[in-house]
């Protein structure tokens, strides 16, 4: 039986695709760091581990957690390399959903490129940030770079509805 463990921190980081860039109002949430030492839960019908193809794929209502980050998806498939079994890439695909405090993102499928830092969603691609929302065909967020590129096609151009923040007032003293 092979142990994930490198593997598992890759899914931590794409787990925690919510606290990186691409927010509505450039809005990034503060990171913790805490919730990396945490651990990570991944329930599923099923857990297919192949060693000779270094692929470990969970399929069927597939919840991981940690900590806060919440990722739902049919399929969630890592593949890694070396004998230390690095992660390489982690592919969720199927109602794919990411939640963290106030945001969700949502799309077929998501792909953490774990060399390039990257996370890619396609399909369907919304990202909410509690009344924010933007939407294309292919959202990029480039994790070291702390930027994002919301991309359309002919089909569905990129559409983003932000709102305006209402300023606290002062209490009366």
């Amino acid at each position: 039986m092979m142990t994930p463990r490198r593997v598992m921190l890759g899914l931590s980081l794409a787990l925690l695709l919510v606290s990186g860039p691409g927010w509505p109002q450039g809005k990034a949430p503060a990171k913790r760091g805490g919730e990396r030492s945490q651990p990570i839960t991944v329930i599923a019908d099923r857990l297919e581990a192949d060693d000779r193809r270094r692929i470990i794929t969970f399929t069927g209502n597939v919840i991981a957690t940690q900590a806060d980050p919440v990722l739902t998806a049919d399929v969630l498939t890592a593949t890694y390399e070396g004998r230390q079994r690095d992660l390489r890439e982690l592919n969720a695909r199927g109602n794919v959903k990411i939640v963290q405090e106030n945001k969700v993102a949502v799309a077929d499928r998501a792909v953490f490129y774990n060399d390039e830092r990257k996370i890619v969603l396609t399909g369907n691609a919304r990202i909410w940030q509690e009344r924010d929302v933007v939407s294309g065909d292919r959202i990029t967020v480039y994790l070291n770079e702390e930027t994002s590129v919301v991309e359309g096609s002919r089909a569905k151009r990129v559409e983003a509805v932000l709102h305006p923040r209402e300023e606290k007032k002062e209490s009366a003293r």
